[in-house]
């Protein structure tokens, strides 16, 4: 007697049917769960609250946005975009910027800017605290104990330095292997002192514990999810969720403390929630990301859920 139903699959296409789901999934998770648009500001140029290719962006302990620029300076806002004051932009060498690539806020209230082959200090009313020399620093940021982290893209590894600007250790080497670095760029310390490292030129996050063992590593070169094009900055929420900035890919990538993808959001565009070769990203503790979208000379922030 014949056989009523369904005709058989062909094993080839319950794949292609797997995957297309698997990938579905992947992207409506992501969307659902990546952070909302909230306001942009900026534009370009060298007027106030203008910029001039933005490449960093930093929160101060009381919620202030700070971006340094290519204009020579760093300008102040406050969460909503409202400029507050500005300092640099001068020709007296102690507050000129030169390519400032990377930015972090210190306990004490000072700010950390990495531009050229420098690492210079101001305290909060952007008078000059100290300088020191780091080749290439393509990013910074201050651990729990007020220690200072710089990526040295030069010699690819991690300087460590205590918060008298002393040179307490190097992490990592030139390689591709696991612990080695190639044009290492954004850095982030979680409470626990573990160590993420953008590994901008393997593609890949590294994160390390704080003697500086590897613990993990994640993400492949490519434009998948959980694939990297050139990563440049990266900054931890207040739980302990990863935002890495996709800067080849055009687009922020959000994953847990092992690397597992959450969400992913941005394409190239000059609208709102869309990047042209954004760099920097911070993260406050209301929830609220800024992101350095330097291509459009602005900085966008967005809250995560």
């Amino acid at each position: 007697m014949p056989r009523f139903g369904r005709a058989p699959i062909a094993r080839g296409k319950l794949l292609w049917l797997a995957a297309t789901l698997l990938t579905t999934c992947v992207a409506t998770r992501s969307a659902a769960e990546a952070p909302t648009f909230v306001l942009q500001w900026g534009g370009p140029g060298a007027g106030t609250g203008k910029f001039v290719s933005p490449k960093a962006v930093a929160i101060d302990l009381d919620g202030r946005v700070l971006v340094p620029d290519d204009s020579g300076r760093l300008q102040r806002f406050d969460a909503e975009g409202k400029l507050l004051d500005e300092w640099g932009g001068t020709d007296e060498f102690e507050r000129l910027f030169t390519a400032p690539a990377a930015a972090a806020s210190a306990p004490n209230g000072n700010v950390y800017v990495a531009a050229g082959i420098m690492i210079r200090e101001y305290d909060g009313n952007g008078e000059t605290a100290g300088r020191w020399g780091a080749p290439q620093p393509r990013g910074i940021t201050v651990g729990p104990t007020g220690n200072v982290y710089v990526t040295d893209g030069q010699n690819h590894r991690i300087l460590v330095f205590d918060a008298d600007r002393t040179l307490l250790t190097r992490l990592g080497k030139a390689g591709s292997g696991v612990g080695e670095f190639a044009d290492p760029a954004g850095i982030a310390i979680d409470s626990k002192g573990n160590i993420y490292v953008v590994d901008s030129g393997n593609a890949r996050i590294q994160k390390l514990d704080r003697d500086g063992k590897p613990l993990a590593t994640w993400g492949t070169s490519g434009s998948g999810p959980g694939q990297f094009d050139s990563p440049q900055g990266i900054c931890l929420d207040r739980k302990g969720r990863l935002y890495v900035v996709d800067q080849g890919n055009n687009r922020v990538q959000q994953f847990d403390d092992d690397g597992k993808l959450l969400a992913q959001w941005g394409t190239q565009g000059a609208a709102p929630g869309q990047f042209e070769g954004p760099t920097g990203i911070a993260c406050d503790r209301q929830g609220n990301l800024y992101v350095a979208d330097t291509g459009n000379h602005r900085i966008q922030k967005f809250r995560a859920k």
